[in-house]
């Protein structure tokens, strides 16, 4: 269950009512390599529903196969909510 600091960043994704207005709250909120991560964390999503392999994800995107563990666990715990956002 999310906290009062969670729900008020929750609000705000939400208050997002154009493509440009969730863009600006990115590029407030987040840096450059925060965006990356979260890129990589929904290629990484893709990629193991896609049935490629945890080392091979890791290679292709250059990360550490403990980051891809992560997503894979992340994923079985919420498969359907990741499938529907992915």
């Amino acid at each position: 269950m999310p906290n009062k600091k969670e729900k008020k960043i929750i609000d705000l994704l939400i208050a997002t009512k154009s493509k440009k207005q969730a863009e600006d709250f990115l590029d407030i909120f987040l840096t450059e390599s925060e965006v990356e991560e979260i890129k990589n964390r929904l290629k990484i999503y893709q990629m193991l529903l896609q049935g490629v392999s945890q080392r091979q994800i890791a290679k292709d995107l250059g990360v550490g196969v403990a980051t891809v563990i992560r997503g894979a666990s992340e994923l079985r715990n919420k498969k359907v909510v990741v499938k529907r956002m992915v």
